[in-house]
């Protein structure tokens, strides 16, 4: 690697591992910008993941996000199975110690294969937590790519290994544009569908709600991860407000759902009472015609 040959010159004073960064740097935050932009593209241009949408919640399973509570009470539980009198130190329970050099090896062979056992049943367990989630096409498209950008793509080139001194600077350029990526995204799809859907379509309505709740409550804590682990931090403040305005436009949509759902039951129950008031009138019109005739007929 380039930079490690430069830091044995950096030992003799040398410091070109900071102008390698330094020319690296332009390079790297351009390559980050296309790939956000691309994302952008691919949902919101004509005939991109926007136009094709039917604008119904899909079910999507997704791992389990391991926040650093649930890491600690996991560590703190396979620490309770190491020091319980009744664990051979691997998590699984000990075999019966018998006396002489025969009984210490029983002891030890038998305890190799309830580790083995212990990790089997810790994999299995860590591989079934998974939650559901509900997005439409467009929606689950952008998940993904989020993802994969912050996950795969950008951990090859965010890495003070590959690129020291410029990670930090970098930082701006991907906190600010996973935001505005998402921002961007996120306003185009409410207002493109708020415009084509109909008014009466509760089940469309209720997908665009669902999207801005999982959005928030599962995508933003996975990004904030993310970055923080790229970056070394321990709070990320644009995901922070992100979080919040994605919450008040959320509670924006609903009460307008509601509102919109509250004028149409009253339509519908006005409609049906002037229905009512139409065959009421009617019928009191017929009586008397009816009296008539039955009086002729007898």
């Amino acid at each position: 690697c380039a930079f490690r040959a430069c830091s044995k010159l950096d030992l003799q004073g040398l410091n070109l591992s900071f102008v390698l960064a330094k020319r690296l740097h332009p390079i790297v935050q351009e390559y980050i910008d296309r790939a956000m932009r691309q994302v952008v593209a691919q949902i919101i241009k004509p005939g991109g993941e926007i136009s094709k949408e039917h604008w119904l919640s899909k079910k999507l399973l997704v791992k389990e996000l391991e926040t650093e509570a649930s890491a600690t009470a996991d560590r703190k539980a396979e620490g309770a199975d190491v020091h319980s009198p009744h664990s051979n130190g691997d998590g699984a329970a000990a075999a019966p110690r018998e006396d002489g050099a025969h009984g210490g090896s029983s002891s030890s062979s038998g305890g190799g294969g309830n580790s083995k056992a212990a990790r089997r049943r810790k994999k299995k367990k860590g591989s079934s937590r998974k939650r559901e989630i509900r997005l439409t096409s467009s929606a689950q498209y952008l998940y993904n790519a989020v993802r994969t950008l912050l996950e795969a793509d950008l951990s090859l080139v965010v890495d003070d290994a590959i690129l020291p001194e410029a990670t930090i600077a970098l930082y701006g350029t991907v906190a600010k544009g996973v935001i505005g990526l998402l921002d961007e995204v996120i306003t185009f799809q409410a207002k493109k569908a708020t415009k084509i859907i109909p008014k009466e379509k509760e089940a469309q309505h209720l997908s665009i709600i669902a999207n801005f709740e999982y959005l928030r409550s599962d995508l933003l804590p996975r990004v904030e991860k993310s970055i923080s682990s790229l970056f070394q931090r321990t709070t990320v403040v644009e995901v922070t407000l992100f979080e919040a305005r994605l919450r008040d436009l959320g509670r924006t949509l609903r009460k307008s759902f509601c509102k919109r759902r509250g004028r149409l039951i009253a339509i519908a129950a006005k409609s049906s009472d002037t229905r009512n008031e139409h065959r009421n009138a009617k019928r009191k019109s017929i009586e008397p015609h009816l009296s008539s005739l039955v009086y002729i007929y007898i």
